[in-house]
């Protein structure tokens, strides 16, 4: 079975914005949401990258790009995988250039949003979003 990841209310492509002043003194940097940003999928334990995804139309695809509002756009990962790291793609690189995807931009995990129920010999699927108050 392949588990959905993304599209939840924390889902969402940040970047630093500008450095501001904070009321204790300390400083800190303004989130801006970021549009249309192609992002990488790597397994969770060996961080290799991972291209056996389906976009939210169930199409084959090799990355996910963060939807117009900068939100990470639903999609499956690989079957029987509830957990992957995601992070931005490299421009310009070999996908097969190991040493150039270790020393690319952070990564993030991802886990599902999905939870399995087990009962009395049955199996459902629940897609849970958790909102943080």
């Amino acid at each position: 079975m392949r588990y959905w990841f993304g599209g939840g209310v924390p889902d969402f492509v940040i970047a630093a914005g500008q450095q501001v002043e904070r009321e204790d003194g300390g400083v800190g940097y303004l989130s801006l949401l970021s549009p249309d940003v192609p992002l990488w999928a790597h397994d969770a334990q060996t961080g290799e990258r991972v291209t056996d995804l389906l976009d939210s139309r169930s199409e084959p695809v090799s990355e996910i790009l963060s939807g117009p509002y900068g939100e990470l756009t639903r999609f499956r990962g690989p079957d029987e995988v509830r957990q992957l790291l995601i992070g931005q793609a490299l421009p310009d690189s070999d996908p097969g250039d190991e040493d150039a995807q270790d020393e690319g931009p952070p990564r993030f995990s991802l886990l599902t949003t999905e939870v399995e129920l087990t009962g009395a010999g049955s199996a459902e699927h629940l897609t849970v979003q958790v909102m943080v108050k």
